[in-house]
């Protein structure tokens, strides 16, 4: 390989770093945000919480992209944290998950324009809808 190409290669691959999306992963659980992150790593910026308190500060110096967070924590519940990220016009996308999605948490994270993910979930497919939220362009 010649020195234009090598100098290519690390531009593009510089570039690549550059422009990852930036994810914001909440939840209570570490097991569950320890594979999450691991899994997400490879496609974005990854930040993480536990609970929600602490995903607001970390959301207004991050700026994600996109912020996925479960439904059920101590505290603030996940739609309790999107609705206070968007009073503080944190200009993010949204995925809420929860192992029983019933009618009124789905009516109300609709409400909120967030799409809600029923657990156990596909981490591909849910890959995928992540990527396409943070390929969208949050902030606006």
């Amino acid at each position: 390989m010649d020195k234009a190409a090598v100098i290519n290669q690390s531009s593009k691959q510089s570039n690549q770093q550059v422009f990852s999306p930036r994810l914001l992963i909440v939840d209570d659980d570490r097991n569950m945000l320890d594979i999450l992150k691991t899994v997400m790593t490879d496609h974005f910026t990854v930040k993480t919480s536990t609970h929600g308190k602490e995903a607001l500060g970390i959301a207004v110096s991050f700026l994600p992209d996109v912020i996925l967070t479960d439904y059920q924590m101590p505290g603030l519940n996940g739609l309790e944290l999107i609705a206070h990220m968007k009073t503080m016009e944190i200009r993010s996308r949204f995925i809420i998950y929860t192992a029983a999605a019933d009618a009124e948490l789905r009516k109300n994270a609709r409400l909120l324009g967030v799409e809600c993910v029923t657990k156990p979930f596909d981490l591909k497919a849910l890959t995928d809808k992540l990527l396409a939220l943070g390929k969208q362009g949050a902030r606006i």
